[in-house]
Parts: structure tokens; C-alpha cells; sequence
């Protein structure tokens, strides 16, 4: 019956570990920080808009840290048009590339059709581009700031951007973005939101799939959104480049896992000093080969061990999930084989005689 007793606890423990687990996947990654910054460059805003006939409406906003003047050499996507630096337009060689000496901020704006491509399912906004088993950095929200604007030092910039698609709800827009990383988003019904950090201050590229009702003008393709995507990532894949998916928004507040994580800690603390370290008195007569400390700490190296090996297999993101059970479950199952042993290692008192 003494056992009996200690299960509420038990329960507590796992509630709490569940709760406190849910807490920090909801509370989203760590907070951006810039180790690196790039000399010259304070950051980098990337702004779209899809029309119903598939055009993109494209602002790119440098924002520069000192008040140096900045030669910008502009280089666009191909087919790009009304083209414009600093509400001017300008006449772009060849229809891509084109220069200007400003201060401050470069605002490079310019509309691009024929990067949306609609299927049965959905649409593609695809602007990352593959020639010759190398990424072509021209076909991307932009080619490398610190290789074509004057007296931008290599290093990291923030990036942030938004596609929206007029009257279409924003929510199933999907982003795959290559050349940034610590990708985090923001979704509601007008616009999908990203920010990132740009190693290096280089070129970045990026698929989008719009959800369905985007870009009802063009006509639908044979195929569909994923099929389309799949091929995209293996071009991609085939030239070196890596894929990288943002992290959704956080829920929750960060302290209160961190209050969870405390509570839990001292929970399975009080638990393993009253169960494991506290001397039994009516085992006082009862030879233990193992100290319990021992048999504790062997009886936690399985599930731990398992959940290393789970981390090995599917990468550290994936499963950290499980290193967090195996410290969890790890405690508990070493507390209740213990408690169990504890139980059957007591002696049985002496049956008193009913006889007279």
C-alpha cells in the first residue's frame, strides 16, 4: 500500500513534464542575435506583391549605417521591368543591371512577371534559379549586397520580407529559403512575414507556395505545388545549395517554461531524496548488494541512452524531443523499479496463530 501512495507524485511528475514540454516547443526559437555584423549595412527588407495575373510588385529596401554614399549596382531577375531607385526611375543594360551612387538607404523597386507559375492545387512563386549546377544568385530576391554595393564588409545582415497576395488569406503560404538562417515567420490574413539572418551579407533565394486562389488570371498547369517543389529542391540539392524552413512564431512566453522547467526540477528533486536517498527503516535488516544512488543512476542510462541514439539517427532538432522524455521518463523509471525492489525485498511478518 505504500506504493499506492506514491503514485499522485508520480503523476504530478508526468503532468508537469508534458505541460513544460508543450511550453517550450510553443515558445518558439531563441531570439536573432547578429554576432558578425556586416560594416556598412544595418539591414536588408524584401516586400512583394502578387497580382491576379501572377505579376510581382518588388520593393528592396538597403538600409545603410552611415551616411557614406553607397555605389549600388542593381542586378535584376530576368525579365524584370519598371525598374527604380529612390522613386527615379532608371534605364537598366540589357534589362538587368544597372548603377547609382546613394546615401542612407537604397530603395530598389521593379515589377517581375513570370515567376508564379498555378497548378491544380496551388501556385509557385519560384525565385531561385539553377544554371549549369550553380545557383544563379541574379534570380533571387537579391544578388549579393556586400559583392555589388560599394563599402558593405563581408559579414552577417538582418533580413526581413512579406508576399501578400491581395484577397487571398495569407495562412497557407509556405516559405523554402536558401541563403538565410534562424528563419522565423508570421502569418494573418493579409501577408506572410519573414526575418532572418544573411551570412555574409550574400545572395539569398526563396520558393513560396501560395495557397489556392493565388494568381486566378494564369492558366493551370499539369501537375501539382509539391511535384513542382520536389523538382525546385533537387536542382537546388544537385547545385550544393541547402533548403532551409522557418520556424513558425512563438505562442508562449518564454518565462513561463522556464518557470515549468524549474517546478519539474524541483518536483523529480523532492522525489528522488524522499524515494532514493532517504534510508528506509524497515529495510534496515535487509542486505542491498548496490548502493541506491548506483542503481538509480544505471537503471536512467537506458531511456537515455536509447534517446542519444534517436539524436544520432534523425539530427539534433528532431531529437532533442526525445532526450527530453529520456530525462524525464528516465527518473521515473528508475524511481519506480526501486520502489518496486524496495517492495519485495521486505520481509513478511510472521502470521499470528489462530489457534488457542
Amino acid at each position: 500500500m505504500g506504493w499506492f501512495r506514491r503514485l499522485p507524485g508520480l503523476a504530478l511528475v508526468a503532468l508537469l513534464a508534458v505541460l513544460t514540454m508543450r511550453s517550450w516547443l510553443e515558445s518558439g526559437p531563441l531570439p536573432l542575435v547578429i554576432r558578425s555584423p556586416a560594416a556598412g549595412m544595418s539591414g536588408i527588407t524584401w516586400s512583394a506583391t502578387v497580382a491576379a495575373d501572377g505579376r510581382l510588385a518588388v520593393q528592396i529596401v538597403y538600409d545603410f549605417d552611415d551616411a557614406d554614399s553607397h555605389e549600388v549596382n542593381i542586378r535584376l531577375p530576368a525579365g524584370a521591368r519598371y525598374l527604380a531607385l529612390n522613386g527615379t526611375p532608371l534605364s537598366a543594360s540589357n534589362g538587368s543591371y544597372a548603377s547609382a551612387a546613394v546615401t542612407d538607404a537604397a530603395v530598389v523597386s521593379y515589377e517581375l512577371p513570370g515567376a508564379v507559375t498555378r497548378y491544380r492545387d496551388g501556385a509557385l512563386l519560384r525565385l531561385a534559379s539553377v544554371t549549369d549546377t550553380t545557383l544563379d544568385d541574379q534570380q533571387g530576391l537579391f544578388a549579393c549586397p556586400s559583392c555589388y554595393i560599394d563599402g558593405i564588409e563581408y559579414g552577417d545582415s538582418a533580413v526581413s520580407g512579406s508576399i501578400s497576395v491581395p484577397g487571398v488569406d495569407a495562412s497557407g503560404t509556405r516559405l523554402l529559403l536558401v541563403g538565410l538562417r534562424s528563419i522565423r515567420t508570421e502569418t494573418n490574413a493579409d501577408a506572410i512575414r519573414f526575418v532572418g539572418i544573411d551570412p555574409g551579407t550574400e545572395s539569398v533565394s526563396m520558393l513560396a507556395i501560395l495557397p489556392d486562389g493565388s494568381a486566378t488570371d494564369l492558366p493551370r498547369r499539369d501537375g501539382s505545388v509539391a511535384e513542382a517543389v520536389a523538382a525546385a529542391r533537387a536542382d537546388l540539392r544537385a547545385a550544393g545549395e541547402t533548403v532551409h524552413v522557418p520556424h513558425p512564431a512563438p505562442t508562449s512566453a518564454r518565462w513561463a517554461s522556464i518557470t515549468l522547467t524549474v517546478l519539474l526540477g524541483a518536483v523529480i528533486a523532492w522525489m528522488f531524496r524522499r524515494l532514493v536517498l532517504t534510508r528506509d527503516p524497515e529495510l534496515d535488516d535487509v542486505d542491498t548488494s548496490s548502493p541506491k544512488l548506483d542503481r538509480f543512476l544505471r537503471l536512467m542510462l537506458l531511456p537515455l541512452t536509447i534517446a542519444m541514439g534517436l539524436v544520432a539517427l534523425i539530427g539534433a532538432r528532431d531529437g532533442v524531443v526525445f532526450v527530453w522524455f529520456a530525462l524525464v521518463l528516465g527518473p521515473l523509471l528508475a524511481i519506480s523499479t526501486i520502489g518496486a525492489e524496495a517492495l519485495s525485498s521486505r520481509p513478511t511478518p510472521p502470521r499470528k496463530s489462530t489457534r488457542q
